[in-house]
């Protein structure tokens, strides 16, 4: 596309050496013009690490217009749009992200989250069942899908999420806690003080937490 825009404003064939001079400055600035999908990325990554999501999301875009096929753009461009607290601009990235990778799971994941934070519940349900529909055993996306239940007052379904990360990982003791304090909220004492046990044996804090718990919750 340089070769094409050298052409265009100089009306030479840009391999001959005297006009090579003419034209470095217009080489330059064709550069600059038409740069490198791949190169453009690695600056707008930078800018994101460094917390320079403005000029992130700049470069992301411009990337976006040379290459629209690029699902991973879209992906650090809803990231970008995060990191400013532009959440509903993030939602669209990531959707747009989906689009081009129909079992993008981060991304997926990600607009879960996003869903959550804007207390959209629902679609933080059906975006974060997609996700461990990709990966069953995705510990973190379980997490997220309890708390969304919780806040959905799906307290069957909370319960359910948080035991299934336990299947996995057994001595999560922190979500063992939280499905004790679930069971309790829910006035299911037998069930809490059955976690409780198992914290006292394996995460004396936890239990100690919870024993405290245990006798603020009415019942």
């Amino acid at each position: 596309m340089a070769m094409q825009y050298f052409s265009k404003n100089h009306n030479v064939d840009s391999g001959t050496s005297s006009i090579y001079r003419k034209v470095s400055r217009t080489i330059r600035k064709a550069i600059g013009i038409y740069p490198d999908h791949m190169e453009m990325i690695l600056q707008a990554n930078i800018y994101s690490k460094l917390g320079m999501f403005r000029e992130a999301v700049r470069v992301y875009r411009e990337a976006i217009c040379i290459n629209p096929e690029n699902a991973e753009t879209y992906f650090n461009l809803g990231n970008a749009y995060y990191g400013m607290g532009m959440f509903r601009e993030s939602i669209t990235a990531y959707r747009q992200a989906v689009g081009k990778r129909s079992r993008y799971l981060a991304a997926i994941y990600k607009l879960g989250n996003v869903y959550g934070k804007l207390g959209m519940f629902e679609e933080a349900i059906d975006a974060t069942k997609r996700a461990i529909g990709i990966k069953p055993n995705f510990t973190s996306a379980h997490k997220n899908l309890g708390a969304y239940y919780w806040k959905s007052a799906m307290y069957k379904e909370a319960i359910e999420s948080l035991g299934q990360v336990l299947k996995i990982e057994p001595e999560d003791a922190e979500t063992r806690y939280s499905l004790a304090c679930y069971y309790l909220e829910t006035q299911e004492r037998d069930s809490a003080f059955m976690e409780y046990k198992i914290l006292k044996d394996h995460s004396p804090e936890f239990a100690v937490r919870l024993a405290r718990y245990f006798k603020e919750s009415p019942g």
